[in-house]
């Protein structure tokens, strides 16, 4: 499971919950509930403020603008790992982490 909270890089305060990995229309729709007073069409800067995973330790690794199409295909490996692959590659992100710093 991989969740992204998903804001307005002008009301950080405020998101929306992206499930990933996720469709073209629940994408949209989080965009919309971003866009200042709904006005559809309008370009709106995002960026990600919180992270929820199956994978211990993956929020440290998301960042602010990582891109949503990269997490997309993250979140729809995640889905399809087992339990114990999920504790291997939790366990290799944390092992890299701690060398890296």
């Amino acid at each position: 499971m991989l969740k992204v909270l998903v804001s307005n890089i002008k009301d950080k305060a405020h998101g929306e919950w992206l499930s990933l990995p996720s469709d073209t229309g629940e994408k949209l729709a989080v965009f919309e509930k971003l866009t200042p007073h709904g006005e559809f069409g309008t370009t709106v800067a995002i960026c990600i403020t919180d992270v929820q995973s199956s994978i211990p330790n993956l929020k440290r690794y998301i960042h602010e603008h990582d891109s949503l199409e990269q997490l997309d295909i993250l979140g729809s490996k995640i889905e399809k790992m087992s339990d114990r692959d999920a504790a291997i590659f939790s366990a290799v992100r944390l092992s890299r982490g701690e060398r890296q710093g």
